[in-house]
């Protein structure tokens, strides 16, 4: 609290003493200043309950403040107050003019007045205007408007707690950029985060001495910072090192077989940028996913596909950005061998029986060759106890079967990779017809016992007009009509 003059005497008619103090702001261009006031009246004066004002004259403007209200004491009667903040305008240097004096309004008389004083005017801080959104790597623009030019503004920028950046006389529209350094220390603040807040403090000093402060806060981001990684960094291997011999594989020539080899995929480190950490990899391969948290070897398998896939890694830093790179995974198209066999009886009879195979298999670019085919035979309700016989593709072979028998074959063939079976029935000795010339009769399937008859074994019988049975004196006709009855109509002579 200033005193601007304390227990003043004037004798007029009559005597008054007064005391007065003031207290003082700053508000942006402007001064506001407050006054605390208290007069005395003794007990000879007249007017102590007339109606006056204690008027007060700052820097050439006049506030009026109605006295009233008072208290006895030993000296007379006593009154004080409070003003209201009052604003100089633009007020940036010097001082300010004051003095006061008390006016009986009931009279219309000035009945003392105080000497002229000069007031204190404190330093102008510089106001910070607001601050755009930013990037880091190009900058931000600071508002300022300055008040006192004689003043030294410096502008300290923190991210958090972290002070990243100090400038000693900052102007207004400064341009701010920051040093490789700095932005180290930015990145790896905000390796998490692809913008934050970033708070903007402006102190205005005149020499030594603090006038004030102003802050912002502003958003600075993070742009453009996705991680580096490349597909020179992937290489693939098939870990089923039994296909090398097949397959030639080398470290610069990675042939995948279809089903058959064992991918294996090794990816390099990918660089987080700007201070961001790699978090994780995706791997995605033929419709499979597979994810890591560190460069290394991942396997998927076998590949079932007959051409070849696309591998796709994606790097994802700790910010959330992300580098997807591609590698071609070379496949070579492969299925197990395929093939037919016949296996039949000489006049689907004899014991001399003729097996041919034919088998066909995957080129896997000219490097697939049939290892073998073979054949194992078993009478029906036995077991495959003998050897596999090997044969060659598309070779008919003659063999001896019991005619008396039925038997199972077993044909495996196999390729360089693999192979596949398929098992074949070889009914027992059966013709298909067989006319005995001596009994007058006929058997499908089977061999005829009674004379002048037609046998059908396993089979059906079929006569387009229906069967005729003859007797010594009559005919009939036997047939079926649509509901599934069974007809016999005799046949008439002549009819």
């Amino acid at each position: 609290m200033q005193d601007i003059f304390n227990s003043a005497q004037w004798f007029t008619e009559p005597d008054a003493y007064w005391t007065i103090q003031y207290e003082y702001r700053r508000s942006g261009a402007d001064m506001q200043y407050r006054f605390y006031w208290k007069v005395w009246l003794r007990w000879s004066t007249s007017w102590f309950n007339n109606g006056f004002q204690l008027r007060l004259f700052l820097n050439g403007v006049q506030h009026n403040v109605t006295i009233k209200g008072y208290a006895d004491n030993n000296y007379g009667w006593s009154y004080d107050g409070t003003t209201e903040w009052y604003t100089v305008a633009k007020k940036t240097s010097g001082t300010t003019p004051f003095y006061a004096s008390i006016h009986d309004t009931s009279i219309n008389k000035t009945r003392a007045t105080s000497s002229s004083y000069n007031l204190i005017v404190s330093g102008a801080t510089s106001a910070l205007g607001d601050i755009s959104a930013f990037d880091v790597d190009t900058g931000v623009t600071i508002p300022i408007t300055k008040y006192d030019a004689s003043f030294v503004d410096t502008l300290v920028i923190k991210y958090g707690s972290t002070s990243i950046k100090t400038i000693s006389g900052i102007t207004n529209g400064a341009k701010v950029t920051f040093t490789d350094a700095e932005k180290s220390v930015i990145y790896e603040k905000m390796s998490a985060v692809v913008s934050g807040t970033f708070t903007f403090t402006l102190t205005t000093k005149s020499g030594s001495t603090t006038i004030g402060t102003s802050e912002k806060t502003a958003s600075g981001s993070i742009s453009n910072a996705n991680p580096t990684f490349t597909a020179s960094q992937i290489s693939y291997t098939d870990a089923n090192k039994v296909l090398y011999a097949i397959t030639k594989n080398n470290a610069d020539n990675q042939r995948i077989v279809q089903n058959q080899s064992s991918l294996s995929v090794t990816f390099g480190e990918a660089k987080g940028n700007k201070g961001a950490n790699i978090v994780e990899y995706i791997l995605e391969l033929n419709g499979v996913t597979k994810t890591a948290t560190a460069s290394g070897t991942v396997g998927f398998g076998a590949i079932n596909s007959s051409q070849d896939v696309t591998l796709k890694i994606t790097a994802k830093d700790s910010r959330g950005n992300t580098t997807t790179v591609e590698k071609i995974i070379t496949i070579l198209a492969w299925s197990l061998p395929t093939f037919t066999a016949t296996v039949e009886r000489l006049n689907n009879y004899e014991d001399e029986t003729y097996l041919t195979v034919e088998a066909s298999i995957s080129s896997v670019d000219g490097i697939n060759t049939i290892k073998s085919i073979t054949y194992k035979y078993m009478e029906v309700g036995g077991s495959y106890g003998n050897s596999a016989v090997p044969i060659e593709n598309r070779t008919k072979y003659t063999i001896q079967m019991d005619k008396e028998k039925e038997y199972f074959f077993l044909i495996t063939v196999e390729d360089a990779f693999d192979y596949d079976e398929k098992e074949f029935y070889l009914a027992d000795g059966k013709f298909s017809m067989f006319i005995d010339t001596e009994k007058h009769a006929v058997g499908i399937n089977e061999f005829p016992e009674e004379g002048e008859a037609l046998r059908v074994a396993g089979g059906v019988a079929r006569f387009d007009e229906g069967i005729v049975l003859l007797s010594a004196s009559k005919k009939f006709l036997l047939s079926v009509n649509d509901s599934g009855s069974l007809i016999i109509t005799e046949i008439k002579q002549g009819g």
